[in-house]
């Protein structure tokens, strides 16, 4: 145990200190591990030609415990300083809650200035994700689990890079959680390890898939070229009553009854994400009676709007975006009334001119180009719809606007309130062709007011640049009005 010193715990120095092994030791900690007893400046300082020494080795018997080392700026875990204070080896150790990184070369020709790899990316492979980055050629990497930014408290593994610096380390459970942090060190062929690395926090694992399509996920259905089944898609609920969740897929191009009418799929599931069986909803299919026409686009957006009618079956809001309501490419919104064969009960539509929807919509404006349950946003016992028409004129051209739709129990509108440049006390600059409204999604209750917050996509906003797009949350209040926003 070498712990407990106001300077540093171990030096190596000079031109003669080579070939030495520091192993098995406690530096800065208890021999516990974790009691702190941290030396006042190094943990380890190797410095003035101190050359081909280990810290640390290839087993759990060699390996140092380094921790609480420094009290000040510029004092680490391991520092190695000087132009010919090479080829030292730093293999395996944990390393953690230093004042300051666990390993620093003083980029003074120290190790020759070895440069920390890179982690790139991680991929998940059968029952260990694969994580994969860069150094130079052949370079020998160790991977660690990172008690903090450039520090390595446990040694997970280890690879050699390939002739292009390419490297891939197995990474098995407790380590491959998401957002786990891994750092890693290389070491090169003339035995210089460098510092570690930025951290990498692991993304989100797939841990299997199954795709639907005309040739797999036993869907048995007749798709035709263009169809773009999965246009839209919405988690439905349980609806034919055998404990599997089943989903809607909008199929905006179908041409059931014309061309590109449209359709949606409602998928019966099985546990193992395949599909037990369908029900076509269209023009011609489902028991559905509304009148679709030539390029409405039925199903260009969906949600699940809950169970209005109350007979244990969650109903279905479909959007046809080029609907001619009252004008060209206004738009609509049906809601569907299901039944727990995936057929149609009864439906209503909201347009300029169907379901009590007075807004004033005008050509063009490709209502609902976004749909989503808010929720029951007034306390009347049912839920609400947000509905993006990006292409609405309020201010500008294109500028787009939301609608929060304050829903009857029977799928008419009750009342509804407009977000725009214009309305709803929506305060933010939002320029010509932005396409506020283009997405939309419940985020659930933010500020903790109990009112459901609102994400709201602006496509083509120019932030930073022509197009890059924009995302704003909107704090509402319970009449739909915008109390606050954050732009992102």
């Amino acid at each position: 145990m070498i712990s407990g010193h106001s300077g540093t715990g171990i030096y190596i120095t000079g031109t003669g200190a080579t070939a030495n092994t520091i192993a098995g030791n406690y530096i800065g900690v208890g021999q516990d591990g974790s009691l702190d007893l941290g030396n006042g400046t190094h943990g380890i300082w190797l410095l003035s030609s101190a050359s081909d020494n280990t810290i640390g080795g290839v087993d759990n018997d060699t390996v140092n415990v380094i921790a609480y080392n420094g009290d000040a700026a510029s004092e680490y875990g391991v520092y190695l300083s000087g132009a010919n204070t090479d080829n030292n080896k730093i293999y395996r150790n944990t390393i953690y809650t230093n004042q300051n990184e666990g390993i620093k070369l003083a980029f003074d020709g120290a190790n020759d200035n070895q440069i920390a790899p890179a982690i790139i990316k991680n991929l998940l492979n059968g029952a260990t994700t694969a994580v994969i980055g860069t150094t130079e050629s052949s370079g020998f990497v160790q991977l660690y689990d990172a008690s903090a930014d450039k520090e390595g408290q446990t040694y997970i593994g280890e690879g050699t890079a390939d002739s292009a610096g390419t490297w891939t380390i197995a990474v098995s459970i407790p380590y491959y959680v998401k957002d786990n942090v891994l750092v890693a060190t290389a070491t090169s062929t003339l035995e210089n390890t460098s510092e570690f690395s930025a951290g990498y926090s692991l993304s989100v694992l797939l841990s299997s898939y199954q795709k639907i399509s005309d040739t797999e996920g036993n869907f048995t259905a007749v798709l035709d070229n263009s169809d773009n089944l999965g246009t839209s898609i919405a988690n439905i609920g349980d609806l034919d009553g055998d404990g599997v969740p089943d989903l809607a897929a909008g199929i905006y191009n179908d041409s059931d009854g014309g061309s590109a009418r449209g359709a949606v799929y409602v998928l019966f599931m099985n546990t193992d994400s395949t599909v037990s069986s369908y029900q076509k909803i269209s023009d011609t299919a489902g028991n559905f009676t509304g009148t679709l026409d030539n390029l409405d686009r039925f199903g260009h957006r969906l949600t699940n709007i809950g169970d209005l009618d109350g007979d244990g079956n969650n109903e279905l809001v479909v959007g046809a975006i080029f609907d001619d309501d009252g004008g060209s490419a206004r738009g609509a919104l049906y809601v569907l009334f299901m039944q727990s064969t995936g057929n149609v009960s009864s439906f209503q539509k909201i347009s300029d001119t169907a379901g009590n929807f007075t807004a004033v919509l005008e050509n063009s404006d490709y209502f609902p180009g976004s749909v989503t349950s808010i929720g029951d946003l007034d306390g009347d016992g049912v839920t609400d719809l947000a509905a993006g028409a990006y292409s609405d004129d309020d201010g500008g051209a294109n500028i787009g606007a939301v609608y929060i739709l304050f829903m009857e129990s029977t799928g008419t509108v009750a009342s509804f309130q407009k977000i725009s440049d214009s309305e709803g006390n929506f305060n933010s600059v939002v320029s010509a062709q932005e396409q506020f409204g283009s997405s939309v999604a419940n985020v659930g209750d933010l500020d903790g007011d109990g009112i459901n917050d609102l994400a709201v996509g602006a496509r083509t906003d120019s932030d930073g640049g022509s197009g890059n797009g924009a995302v704003y949350i909107l704090f509402l209040n319970t009449t739909g009005v915008v109390d606050s926003y954050q732009k992102i």
